[in-house]
């Protein structure tokens, strides 16, 4: 079975941190999610993009993960009950690491995810699925490729493709979720 922290490495290299403490499902434990899981709505479309990009070697890391909704509230709407995510390390969970936060990010299908801006360096990741960028006030959209780094402060936004996306997601600096705002 693939390690959370091999993955990591193997996905984000030299933008790690070498200090990052052992998780608990590296361990053969658990980590601790808040809320209850969303892989049962998403779960089997997330495996059949696993298996579509040729990333069988994820679908257990997957189903062994504590999968979060982002807060309603604070999501445009729709969009919190159409994706799910995963932090391994942040100023809230493993580590308490003050300026660095990474995880996992699904999209269901064709969802739009609207126009945005946050404080943190952005750092994407495309595993598995489809998906369109656009950047900047203009919204420039950008080829489909597996990498992106958006700066702090720039305006983005994303529509996943027809059978959805999945992403590894790392943000630098100043990663104070207050910075989080819809443009």
């Amino acid at each position: 079975d693939m390690k959370v922290s091999s993955f990591l490495q193997k996905t984000f290299g030299e933008h790690l941190p070498d200090d990052l403490p052992p998780l608990a499902l590296d361990q053969g434990g658990r980590d601790q999610g808040t809320v209850a899981s969303p892989y049962a709505r998403h779960g089997a479309q997330l495996t059949t993009i696993l298996s579509s990009a040729g990333r069988d070697d994820l679908i257990r890391l997957m189903q062994a993960l504590d999968w979060q909704i982002p807060l309603a509230g604070a999501t445009a709407p729709g969009f919190a009950e159409n994706t799910m995510y995963v932090q391994f390390y942040g100023p809230e969970t493993h580590g308490d690491l003050p300026d660095f936060r990474v995880g996992l990010f699904y999209m269901a299908p064709d969802l739009f995810y609207p126009a945005h801006r946050h404080a943190a360096r952005e750092v994407y990741v495309r595993l598995a699925g489809a998906c369109d960028f656009t950047l900047g006030p203009d919204q420039d959209q950008l080829e489909t490729g597996p990498f992106l780094i958006n700066e702090p402060e720039h305006i983005h936004a994303m529509r996943a493709g027809p059978q959805g996306a999945l992403f590894a997601w790392l943000w630098t600096g100043d990663v104070d979720w207050g910075s989080y705002s819809y443009v």
